[in-house]
């Protein structure tokens, strides 16, 4: 099933005929191909208008009755469940020929705004982290112990603090919240050291 939910939506585009497709087409397998292939309206139309130029009609008929029966193939409960799922525009044609169609695609929707939101707020969380060093519980996780004392008796620090011994080179964070909202305006907090300057 994986397989024809790929093909639906990644065959290409426009399709048009030339003469020799136009003079062999069998009306009825084109109509029914279309729509497997996942076409979301009929394209007797734009056939008709390739075919036009070499003289040939196209069977409306048969073409329409092959694309009705493409989609009894084609509009399961579980395809309008991935399309949901997958965050794809409705097909119409499809809650047409299949009444619970667009329950299963409403219920995959539900479920593919669930998995965004949870990707925004892991998202959100994972740049708090990278902005601030990362997370701590308390404010003992908030110190910082410097590798040296300068011989002019200062830290390795931004702020060049004096010092005597390289244990006077500490820097004393605090451990506090960080809140942010989400793209779906959730808010996420995390817990990260804070240094003042």
């Amino acid at each position: 099933m994986k397989f024809i939910f790929f093909m639906a939506f990644f065959v290409v585009g426009c399709s048009s005929l030339n003469e020799s497709e136009c003079r062999n087409a069998n009306w009825f397998e084109l109509g029914k191909k279309d729509a497997f292939d996942g076409k979301r309206e009929y394209r007797n139309n734009t056939y008709r208008k390739d075919c036009e130029e070499f003289s040939v009609v196209v069977n409306d008929q048969k073409y329409i009755n092959g694309f009705k029966q493409g989609l009894e193939t084609l509009c399961t409960k579980s395809y309008g469940f991935q399309l949901g799922r997958w965050g794809i525009r409705r097909h119409l044609l499809c809650e047409e020929q299949n009444p619970r169609f667009a329950a299963e695609f409403l219920r995959g929707l539900e479920k593919y705004k669930q998995l965004q939101q949870e990707k925004a707020i892991e998202v959100t969380r994972k740049g708090i982290i990278r902005d601030f060093g990362g997370t701590c519980r308390s404010n003992r996780d908030c110190r910082r112990h410097h590798s040296a004392c300068y011989s002019q008796k200062k830290c390795i620090t931004s702020s060049k603090a004096k010092c005597r011994v390289k244990r006077n080179c500490k820097t004393h964070g605090v451990c506090e919240a960080v809140l942010r909202v989400t793209e779906f305006g959730t808010r996420v907090g995390v817990n990260v050291c804070k240094y003042g300057k």
